[in-house]
């Protein structure tokens, strides 16, 4: 056989297997990434405590919070910061559905320079009879669904880029019910529920962040070098380029929040001095810069 056919048929079977295996978007940002030679800015994240409306207590609840935490600092698109406080303290009425956009936390997190928020709810458990097996020996038993729903938010925008449900089923026997007590099934039911439910929440939260392009803003301007809230820690580079936006219409939703739409392209910028959090930058063609407007990552 010859050699040269070997070899592209070897590259095609490993193309095939890298498109099953991990899906288009994937291959496109592994193909992207290959011909930039630069990788994406990381996006600052406010992570907020997941709120316990299962009641399931303070020692579970920091399981979660320090499972999702240790999954996405893995990501390297991700800067996690973590918010000591609950959602609940920092609101005053609380979320629906576990959405956290209030314009409370939208401002904290905009004087912190963050990109996004990532909130969370752990509903409470719901407990059902179904009949299971094959006839005739169907049997009834006692359904426990454990689910929790994961959301972010984007600081600049104030919309919500993901409002995820994950959930998971334990069956138990009206035997093995009987045998234990509440806390006993409970338990059970959360020790085989909460790993696949995390692992998947944090999975849905690395690939809708890692799908947005990074945003930020102009801090200022004086004698026409710009400042912009990006620096060091989240892997930009002098020449790194951006495109100025300004801020477009804001909508009033039915719920009261507001959300802004990107207005016209005012021009790009390119860092020029780039320091831990903060970065200069100078115009790449004369614009109408102003503080305030946004700037996307053209990367």
């Amino acid at each position: 056989m010859n050699k040269k056919y070997f070899a592209n048929l070897c590259f095609l079977v490993l193309l095939f297997f890298l498109i099953s295996s991990f899906g288009c978007s994937t291959i496109k940002s592994f193909v992207y990434k290959i011909e930039s030679g630069e990788p994406d800015l990381k996006k600052r994240v406010m992570f907020l405590p997941v709120i316990d409306q299962a009641n399931i207590g303070k020692g579970l609840i920091s399981y979660i919070n320090a499972d999702l935490i240790e999954n996405l600092n893995k990501s390297p698109q991700l800067l996690l910061y973590e918010y000591s406080k609950t959602p609940l303290d920092l609101v005053k009425r609380p979320p629906g559905f576990g959405i956290m956009a209030q314009p409370e936390l939208i401002e904290k997190a905009d004087d912190l320079d963050m990109n996004a928020i990532i909130s969370g709810i752990l509903n409470s458990i719901e407990i059902t009879t179904k009949k299971k097996g094959i006839w005739p020996f169907r049997k009834s038993c006692w359904v426990l669904e454990t689910s929790m729903i994961m959301n972010v938010v984007d600081v600049i925008s104030k919309t919500v880029l993901l409002s995820h449900l994950e959930s998971y089923e334990v069956s138990f026997s009206f035997d093995e019910a009987e045998s234990q007590n509440e806390k006993e099934i409970f338990d059970q039911a959360l020790k085989k529920s909460l790993p696949f439910i995390l692992k998947r929440q944090a999975s849905h939260l690395i690939e809708c962040l890692g799908e947005r392009p990074w945003t930020g803003k102009i801090l200022g301007i004086d004698n026409g070098t710009i400042k912009i809230n990006a620096g060091k820690n989240i892997g930009l580079k002098p020449g790194h380029r951006f495109e100025v936006f300004a801020r477009g219409e804001s909508i009033p939703s039915a719920e009261g929040r507001v959300f802004f739409l990107l207005g016209k392209k005012m021009g790009e910028i390119k860092a020029s001095k780039v320091l831990e959090k903060h970065s200069l930058a100078v115009p790449v063609k004369e614009g109408a810069f102003l503080s305030g407007q946004i700037i996307s990552s053209r990367h």
